[in-house]
């Protein structure tokens, strides 16, 4: 039946797109802070964010600058209050509006995209997360999950797969990554999401219906 399977890309946000074309993004070089920024929605199985806050404790005292770690989205069933206390500004902002969302993309230093437990199932936000040219750190609970095979063309990008006890490797990888941003130019991120444009995906569409 494989041969009767094809896999539509999911379509960018054009209107965030946009506004990155015509504004521009910039790093925030001058801050003390360091803002990391996760969009989307928290469970306590499917995308558990507990294994991410260990590893920037992990990392905490080797990067440059203070961090900040923001979600925005609905938490579910993963329980905040029992989380324990991290060395480093955790904060939970719940669900917000679109608009929101796109400002906080926008202004982040670094994108986070944590996994889901699924080889198939790739979150949406990590496309829009391209379309700034933003570092993205990508944690994953399996070896070449959907978004972990996204990312490999995406040249501002680190995975780490964290199945267990986290080690002295994972944690200097992530330091080294966190301490040397970078930001993609608009022609390497139109040249990465091209695909992914609304021309693109019709096209697509239009090949299955022939």
């Amino acid at each position: 039946f494989q041969d009767k399977i094809k896999v539509i890309p999911p379509l960018i946000d054009e209107e965030l797109f946009n506004q990155v074309k015509n504004n521009g993004i910039e790093l925030n070089a001058n801050r003390d802070i360091l803002k990391l920024v996760f969009t989307g929605t928290l469970y306590s199985k499917l995308r558990n964010p507990v294994s991410l806050l260990d590893l920037l404790e992990e990392a905490n005292g080797s990067i440059n600058k203070k961090i900040e770690m923001h979600f925005y989205g609905l938490t579910n069933d993963f329980r905040i209050s029992e989380l324990k206390e991290y060395n480093y500004s955790v904060f939970f902002h719940g669900e917000v509006d679109k608009q929101e969302v796109i400002k906080q993309q926008i202004s982040a230093d670094v994108l986070v995209n944590i996994g889901n437990s699924t080889h198939y199932q790739l979150p949406s936000k990590i496309v829009d997360y391209a379309i700034t040219g933003k570092p993205i750190l990508n944690i994953s609970s399996l070896i070449e999950d959907s978004s972990s095979r996204f990312l490999e063309s995406y040249k501002n990008s680190k995975t780490v797969c964290l199945k267990g006890v986290i080690n002295k490797n994972e944690v200097s990888e992530v330091v080294s990554f966190l301490n040397s941003q970078r930001l993609l130019s608009l022609k390497e991120v139109e040249e990465f999401i091209h695909p992914h444009r609304v021309q693109q995906i019709s096209k697509a569409y239009n090949e299955l219906l022939r």
